[in-house]
């Protein structure tokens, strides 16, 4: 029993060094001291939007946009330069979004309303981090900490098609500008190391970005009207992010590299502000949140 103190000193001396990484990460680091890589991301995304009472509404379903699944095309764009164990990383999003719900107004005259509601969902981020890495795990996690940048514009319309002069035409516009602090981790995990390595990645992150809501009202008759402003609000806008995957590498010979991603992404953005395109009171906004959510398939080389 003397002896047992010590063997379990020299094996902590032992697996010490193994299971935190000298040279950062052997599983999966190559010869090069100084990597830069660039991506590009095909994103297939639905914007889903909830407002607090109009979403729901059964006094008047015919006037309520029917916000159900509708996946849109995106793209992301990004660059990412690593020495040694630290990184810095930027990435631009880019997500448009248009959802439209149709009701009968007359019959007879095929006159019907059409709720139209558009978002132009815009977003940099901007993350300097470092990888900590467990070698005979064959895993590493990479803790970070950047900068969230969104523009997000959103135009609700509400027209009669054909023209019904008992029903006014109004479009409504909402933009939104926010910055924040944004901290995260990544994970990175070895599966599988034969013909294709193929690798679990994850990625959990959470922004608190502090904006501006811009809003105004635009009348569409002839010839169009623009409405007074009703001013900004500011907001804090809260917004968790998490996505999972998997990583398999095409290339890796010498200093060149390539390798394709598939996982899946979503976000939350809270304490949201969204004019209100149901509403007969111009100037009113409602308070909400949305959330996208989808497919990424990622394409990056390195050298």
């Amino acid at each position: 029993m003397k002896f047992l103190p010590k063997l379990l000193i020299i094996a902590l001396l032992w697996g010490t060094p193994g299971l935190i990484a000298q040279d950062c990460n052997p599983c999966y680091m190559n010869s090069c001291g100084f990597d830069f890589s660039v991506y590009g991301e095909f994103l297939y995304w639905d914007i889903c939007i909830t407002k607090d009472e109009e979403m729901f509404s059964l006094t008047n379903p015919e006037t309520t946009l029917n916000y159900s699944n509708d996946y849109q095309p995106g793209y992301r764009l990004g660059a990412l330069a690593q020495m040694g164990c630290w990184f810095l990383e930027g990435r631009y999003t880019s997500l448009d979004s248009t959802k439209t719900n149709r009701s009968v107004i007359d019959a007879a005259l095929a006159s019907e309303l059409v709720n139209e509601e558009k978002m132009d969902y815009s977003v940099a981020d901007i993350r300097v981090g470092r990888e900590i890495a467990f070698s005979r795990l064959c895993a590493s996690i990479t803790p970070y900490i950047g900068v969230k940048l969104a523009w997000i514009d959103e135009t609700a319309t509400k027209q009669a098609k054909p023209d019904t002069p008992t029903v006014q035409g109004l479009k409504y516009k909402n933009n939104f500008d926010g910055y924040g602090v944004e901290i995260g981790s990544g994970l990175r995990l070895k599966l599988l190391d034969c013909c294709v390595t193929t690798r679990f990645v994850a990625d959990f992150s959470c922004a608190l970005l502090k904006g501006t809501f811009e809003s105004d009202v635009i009348s569409l008759e002839v010839p169009p009207e623009e409405l007074p402003r009703y001013g900004n609000m500011c907001a804090l806008v809260f917004v968790p992010e998490v996505y999972v995957g998997l990583n398999f590498t095409l290339l890796d010979c010498n200093c060149f590299n390539a390798d394709l991603s598939i996982g899946y992404e979503a976000q939350f953005w809270t304490q949201y502000a969204f004019v209100n395109n149901l509403a007969s009171t111009v100037g009113v906004r409602e308070s909400g949140s949305f959330s996208v959510d989808g497919l990424v398939v990622r394409l990056a080389v390195g050298f």
